[in-house]
């Protein structure tokens, strides 16, 4: 029988330091920031091997300006990407927390959260789920389906903070019925 694979894919196992780095594409969906931004964050991944921070590294690698990555950082800030955090006994010295998933961003309290406890079917399992919604995200969730009437957007049901393990646990259960599916298939 003739292998009518069409992908051929070519990994370099032995790579260098800062050169590669597995991240999540949890950035590059993200909308708020700019092409810029998810470049030099990638950077900033791609050289945690022995991270040191500086920004006048980054702005000779890229040609900008100081000024330039650092409105970048903000934003990264912002986006919850990076923590960034002024060292007290010296000026200009920063100490940098990084994640790739976006899950550094700074709670005001100004922002009013909602707490609804919503059913899931997990493999026809209920399971009941607090979830924390902010007024901005149904505000976003509005603008992304605009075509929807005013009765959807009310129900609006957001989707569940679930932990990094119960995701795992569902990937790993949705990965093995699908094994299970070609098997008999």
């Amino acid at each position: 029988m003739k292998n009518n694979n069409t992908k051929n894919v070519i990994r370099n196992n032995n790579k260098p330091k800062g050169t590669y780095f597995n991240g999540s594409l949890h950035i590059l969906h993200n909308n708020k920031l700019s092409d810029f931004e998810v470049r030099l964050f990638f950077s900033i991944l791609s050289d945690s091997d022995d991270f040191k921070f500086n920004v006048l590294t980054y702005a000779n690698r890229f040609g900008k300006t100081t000024k330039t990555i650092g409105r970048a950082i903000n934003n990264l800030e912002n986006e919850g990407y990076i923590i960034q955090t002024q060292k007290t006994n010296r000026k200009n010295v920063w100490d940098y927390v990084i994640s790739e998933y976006g899950d550094l961003k700074q709670t005001n309290s100004k922002v009013e959260v909602q707490t609804e406890l919503i059913t899931i079917d997990i493999n026809n399992e209920s399971k009941e789920v607090i979830v924390d919604i902010t007024k901005d995200e149904i505000i976003e969730s509005e603008q992304a389906n605009e075509s929807d009437s005013l009765f959807d957007w009310m129900n609006y049901q957001p989707k569940p903070i679930i932990s990094k393990q119960e995701q795992f646990k569902i990937d790993e259960q949705e990965r093995l019925s699908k094994q299970n599916n070609r098997i008999l298939n």
